[in-house]
């Protein structure tokens, strides 16, 4: 079988063509006659015109005498030539000049017939005569007087010509014949186009009726395939018509057979209640029979497809709930966003990558840390952020974030800022870098936030873990971290000076806490106003301070030693009232070269100190004691002199008693100092006139006690302090504090106890008058195995007999 003919896309087959293809071929060949006819019309006329050119200017040659012509060459003059031009002008149609022109000794000369004269100079053509002795047309050239021909003719010899005449003439004035000609033609050629024209639009025509022939049932099937394969949910309702796509049935979930032309106008009523002429767009939540609901972007459309038709009626509908919950999901994240922003204790910001920290955006935030408002900072309308950065940090930070974004890693610093009222603020800043795709930073994103009181708690923490309370000089720790410092740095020479306050412990328990704080207190002062700025002071123990001396040598060291030592004694003199002095031992030791050691420093000091100490320690110790003393007369109605007297009562029966003289020492020493714990009892109670009550009895009745502390404090006053302790117990066991009885009781209180209570008889008291040697004696004698040691009693009332 052969093959089967091509159809085009009406249906037609290729052979249905050949009337148009014959249609232009026709129109091809006519207008390729025309062009030629016209060309050819073009080469005839030019030729027509340059010999009628030339046979004038040779007719008119033969005018022109030789004489004459010879004549015009050699003087530029031949008036009656000008006659003969102006004949030449008259007798041929159409031309208009007629000249005569030569060139003499580099001049031009020229004869006009009627004031025409050419430029010679300008156009070289009027040259070429001269050299080849050949007559010369021009063509038509166009001015402002029209469209002009011309013709050159040499005169005289053809090999050296003398002058040559020139004829100008209207340009296609001898042509008008051969003009009509083609104007005919030309209509020829322009009709037979339209016709052949004319002739093809009834072919399209026809054509065209051919294609509107196409069924009915086609187009309606390509129309159905076009609005099903569509992504979106269709309906479209015309001439009792009902067209709906799968995708409409799958958004709302319901059978085909469900969704009928009213179903779906009660549909569109529901979803737009007050319809418009024209297109309505609606977004609705509709739910599906089996319960889901999805979100729907309907649109409505009323159109007139054809003349003849009712108007259609268009619903297409997409499913659009991701976007919706994507757009809801947005949105709610924003609102928390600026809720997180909004409460950050700092500011949130965008910026630019430069010098100036140009601000993209800054949360609300911003106002509460530096005092502008957002709008301020953005794009440095009123401040830029690098402006409110203090100085000295500005370059610390540009190079931080070089390096952090060379490394690509998150950036962290903390750095002051000035806020728009002066005050300076502390602030932490997290950020990162933004990467665009060529891995150039695009901007910088972060959090800044208000560390102040952070800041402020760390120094304070910091302080307080380098520096002592009482004092506030640094502490031990500080100090040994700066003896190890130092010692790294191995610079030298530096010195080192220890001082210990003598006596603390005793201060303490005999005035108590507040008098030994104050002391170290004004110990610190003293040292500290002899150091100089470099200098580190610290409170390295109880009674204990030392002193780091950099750049300083053995000799200057030895000489702020011996300041701070003056500047005790004249600390001392100007508190002469005081119940104490202050008494410093100091000691200093110097590293002086490259293998020494900072410790080897230290504990030469250690050792200076030790040795000053034992040799003041027995002149402090009866500084303090003396004024121990004359506190403890001072407060109570004990006197000096009572202390001496009992001191001599209680050496006269340690003697009759036959103690050694140690013994006897420590019997005179205990017999001044045996009320000693009176000092931490009240004044009111030591000197209330009348009888003490229950409560005042049970405090008075504590001064043993703390006089044994106070002894027990000081190496020298130890061997009494349980003298002390036991001075008001009784021989049968009802004395105080802890009711001893018997010889438990040391002998030496036993001695004391008789002594002071004799001489308590025989002096006056305010409650009552002095009994008599003798009264006394006898008392002493009652209360002899009650009261008192019944063997010291005797010797004591032998030796006052």
């Amino acid at each position: 079988m052969g093959k089967k003919p091509r159809r085009d896309r009406y249906g037609q087959t290729k052979l249905k063509h050949w009337p148009l293809v014959m249609l232009f071929a026709v129109g091809v060949g006519v207008l390729t006659i025309g062009v030629l006819h016209f060309l050819d019309y073009l080469n005839l006329r030019d030729r027509l015109i340059e010999n009628r050119a030339m046979d004038i200017a040779l007719a008119d040659r033969a005018f022109l005498p030789d004489d004459l012509i010879e004549t015009f060459a050699d003087t530029g003059k031949a008036p009656y030539l000008s006659d003969r031009l102006g004949k030449i002008n008259s007798q041929w149609e159409g031309v208009y000049d007629t000249f005569i022109y030569t060139f003499k000794n580099g001049n031009a000369f020229v004869l006009p017939s009627d004031g025409f004269s050419p430029d010679l100079r300008t156009d070289a053509q009027y040259y070429q005569p001269f050299k080849d002795g050949k007559p010369l047309v021009i063509k038509p050239y166009a001015d402002d007087e029209g469209t002009w021909g011309g013709v050159l003719v040499p005169l005289g010899s053809t090999e050296k010509p003398s002058a040559v005449l020139g004829i100008r003439f209207a340009g296609y004035g001898w042509s008008d014949g051969l003009t009509t000609k083609a104007i005919d033609t030309g209509v020829i050629v322009v009709f037979s186009e339209l016709l052949l024209a004319a002739v093809y639009v009834l072919i399209k025509k026809n054509r065209s009726l051919a294609m509107l022939g196409l069924t009915l049932s086609q187009r309606e099937s390509a129309f159905k395939s076009l609005i099903e394969s569509l992504p979106m949910g269709i309906a479209v309702s015309r001439s009792n018509d009902l067209i709906v796509n799968r995708k409409f049935h799958e958004i709302l979930g319901v059978e085909r057979d469900a969704l009928t032309e009213d179903a779906i106008e009660k549909l569109i009523k529901e979803w737009m209640p007050n319809p418009q002429n024209g297109g309505m767009t609606a977004l609705k939540k509709i739910d599906k029979p089996d319960g889901a609901s999805v979100w729907v972007d309907i649109c409505t459309v009323s159109a007139r497809l054809s003349d003849n038709e009712h108007r259609s009626r268009f619903c297409i509908i997409d499913d659009v709930t991701q976007r919706v919950l994507t757009e809801t999901a947005l949105i709610e994240s924003e609102r928390s966003k600026g809720v997180i922003l909004a409460h950050l204790p700092g500011m949130a910001y965008r910026c630019k990558y430069d010098r100036e920290w140009t601000m993209l955006f800054v949360s609300e935030g911003c106002e509460k840390l530096t005092g502008y408002k957002p709008e301020s900072l953005i794009m440095n309308r009123e401040v830029s952020f690098n402006d409110l950065i203090v100085p000295e940090f500005r370059e610390v930070l540009w190079r931080e974030w070089e390096r952090i974004l060379s490394l690509k890693q998150p950036f962290q610093s903390e750095y002051e800022i000035t806020a728009k009222d002066g005050s300076r603020k502390w602030v932490l800043e997290m950020g990162q870098g933004i990467f665009g795709e060529d891995g150039n930073v695009e901007a910088l994103e972060g959090l800044i936030i208000d560390v102040t009181a952070k800041k402020m708690s760390e120094v304070k923490l910091k302080h307080m873990s380098d520096h002592d309370l009482l004092t506030g000089l640094y502490n031990r720790k500080f100090f040994e971290e700066e003896l190890l410092r130092r010692q790294n740095e191995g610079a030298y020479p530096i010195s080192v000076i220890v001082a210990n306050i003598d006596g603390v412990r005793l201060i303490n328990d005999t005035f108590g806490y507040a008098e030994g704080d104050r002391a170290i207190i004004e110990a610190a002062d003293i040292i500290k106003r002899r150091c100089r700025e470099n200098d580190v002071l610290a409170r390295t123990g109880g009674d204990e301070f030392g002193i780091i001396l950099p750049d300083t040598d053995a000799r200057q060291a030895v000489c702020i030693l011996d300041e701070i030592c003056k500047a005790c004694e004249r600390h001392n003199n100007l508190n002469r009232n005081r119940r104490f002095d202050i008494s410093l031992a100091l000691g200093c030791g110097t590293k002086a070269s490259a293998h020494e050691t900072v410790s080897d420093a230290v504990k030469e000091a250690e050792e200076s100190m030790h040795s000053r100490k034992l040799l003041s320690r027995k002149s402090s110790l009866s500084t303090i004691m003396s004024s121990i003393m004359a506190t403890m007369f001072e407060r109570s109605q004990e006197t000096e002199a009572h202390a001496e007297r009992l001191s001599r009562l209680s050496r006269a029966i340690g003697e009759k008693l036959g103690l050694p003289q140690k013994s006897l020492v420590e019997l005179e020493l205990f017999s001044m100092l045996h009320d000693i714990g009176k000092v931490g009892i009240d004044d009111r109670i030591l000197n209330k006139p009348g009888k003490l009550n229950d409560e005042e009895w049970a405090v008075m009745k504590r001064h043993p006690e703390i006089g044994y502390r106070i002894a027990k404090a000081s190496p020298e006053l130890e061997p009494i302090a349980e003298y002390i302790l036991s001075h008001h117990e009784r021989w049968d066991g009802n004395g105080y504090p802890y009711g001893l009885k018997g010889e438990r009781i040391p002998l030496l209180s036993r001695i004391l106890a008789v002594a002071d209570a004799y001489d308590a008889m025989t002096e006056d008291r305010v409650y009552r008058k002095a009994l008599t040697k003798e009264q006394a004696l006898d008392e002493i004698k009652r209360n002899a195995g009650t009261q008192f040691d019944p063997l010291i009693a005797g010797k004591f009332i032998e030796c006052m007999e």
